[in-house]
């Protein structure tokens, strides 16, 4: 697979390499939309105590799958990024010990009284929304992210730099760039006009897809990652 594009990310490093496939090409062009979408159980999780951690959801699907990620403005001024609640829980006891001694403590109750990490268990979005979203910006990889001056306001980057959020401490260099690469030759390749189409319904099983890959049979419901 070929990549042009008007900046690197971390899997571009295997541009050239044998074993791929060069005549795909990944006309990687990054863009910023708003996006309208039920996100409000993240809206609600914010730190607004000064004992919590300055932190922020970031939610990338890549390829088909959902990623959610806490972004945290630590007291050196980095951000530091987080796909795990444990991970995260680690890093809450080492440095706002007493929220963390604070959640420890959580039961259950209201929204509000959630500790944040509650919500990585949570799935934002079914498997159908995530190939739905895929194809209607056409991009293998979208990263949705709130408004750094909005509250309640979210974004969606198409193409977007995962990179810079320490993706690569979830999908490594050489996957990220196969599933990229697979992606872009399966699902996207035949997409036209936001559809599969009737040719390329026949090419399906060639490629490594279903009948079932774009939409749920009738009368059942899709599981979730």
């Amino acid at each position: 697979m070929r990549i042009f594009s008007k900046f690197r990310d971390y899997y571009d490093v295997v541009v050239g390499q044998t074993g791929f496939d060069s005549s795909l090409v990944y006309a990687r062009e990054s863009k910023t939309l708003p996006f309208k979408g039920n996100l409000d159980d993240y809206n609600n999780h914010r730190a607004w105590n000064s004992y919590k951690p300055d932190f922020r959801w970031i939610i990338i699907l890549f390829c088909g799958k959902e990623y959610k990620c806490i972004q945290v403005y630590d007291s050196v001024g980095k951000y530091k990024y987080f796909y795990t609640k444990e991970e995260y829980l680690e890093y809450v006891k080492n440095n706002h010990k007493e929220y963390y001694n604070k959640i420890q403590k959580y039961k259950g109750g209201w929204l509000y009284d959630k500790p944040e990490y509650t919500l990585f268990e949570k799935q934002i979005f079914t498997n159908e929304e995530i190939s739905d979203l895929h194809i209607k910006y056409n991009s293998p990889v979208l990263v949705i992210d709130e408004d750094h001056s909005k509250y309640n306001v979210w974004n969606v980057i198409i193409n977007g730099e995962i990179g810079k959020y320490q993706f690569v401490r979830v999908v490594n260099v050489y996957t990220a760039f196969q599933e990229i690469e697979m992606y872009i030759g399966g699902i996207l390749g035949m997409v036209k006009d936001g559809k599969v189409s009737i040719a390329d319904k026949d090419m399906l099983p060639q490629k490594g897809f279903d009948q079932f890959s774009f939409k749920n049979p009738k009368g059942k419901k899709r599981g979730r990652n």
